[in-house]
């Protein structure tokens, strides 16, 4: 019995001692009142981190033009951070968007899939319709290609011509040559403010011709040079911009 009144009494005044936290509607989200058995007493902690959202670089250079040298930026694939003090509490971030282009030549490079004639055309005529010029004539070379079976002997194998099985012979003709690679001047980002910054991505165009389809598959590690050089681009950029501007900011390549 002693017990159990001895452990009413010691939580009772455990409550007694810990303090009621009050929210004041009126006051900022970062102030509230701590009532206990002294009174009531307000409390003012640390306001909550200043994050805003840039949609150009030209937003982010204006804003570390006029910040404390205290400041610093940092760059990578995944966009620009623009640390407004020390604390890393303030900052503007500014988030890069990969372009449908890349993102096309992505899914071509991990799933591989066969392409219509009509699809590749479409394909090359719509999303990748501003990065044809190191390409050619590949839309009219493509338009005139056709696909042909006959029985054959041949065991030649080439983009265009190859043996399936031991006597059907499927070949790929037309009025051009079908190149063996394709060369895409494009954008890696979507964002408006680094449309510019374009860069060539070379892919093995492949001819089937016994199903009548092409695969087009960048070439391995030209994704990550894209990606690689246009981060570059960005850093040399803002490195410039800001080096002209004379305020101290430090530019760093990385995650902050």
């Amino acid at each position: 019995m002693l017990k159990e009144a001895f452990q009413f009494l010691t939580a009772l005044g455990a409550k007694a001692e810990t303090p009621t936290i009050i929210t004041a509607p009126s006051e900022p989200s970062h102030v509230y009142y701590l009532r206990d058995a002294a009174g009531v007493k307000r409390v003012e902690a640390e306001p909550p981190p200043d994050k805003h959202q840039a949609f150009s670089l030209d937003a982010i250079i204006g804003m570390a033009e006029s910040c404390v040298l205290s400041g610093s930026i940092w760059y990578g694939p995944e966009g620009v951070v623009l640390r407004l003090d020390d604390t890393g509490r303030n900052t503007i971030d500014l988030v890069t968007k990969l372009s449908d282009p890349f993102v096309q030549l992505q899914q071509w490079r991990q799933n591989k899939p066969s392409l219509t004639q009509a699809d590749l055309i479409r394909s090359l005529r719509i999303t990748f319709r501003e990065c044809l010029s190191p390409a050619g004539e590949i839309l009219a070379v493509l338009k005139r290609v056709k696909f042909n079976a006959s029985q054959s002997s041949d065991s030649e194998i080439s983009n265009g011509k190859f043996s399936v099985g031991k006597s059907l012979t499927a070949e790929v003709t037309g009025t051009g040559t079908l190149p063996e690679y394709l060369k895409l001047l494009i954008p890696v980002w979507a964002n408006p403010c680094f449309r510019a910054v374009r860069t060539v991505v070379e892919c093995a165009l492949e001819a089937d011709a016994a199903t009548a389809t092409f695969r087009v598959i960048p070439l391995p590690g030209q994704l990550e040079e894209a990606i690689d050089y246009a981060t570059s681009m960005v850093g040399r950029d803002l490195a410039n911009r800001l080096e002209a501007a004379k305020n101290g900011i430090a530019v760093h390549y990385g995650r902050p």
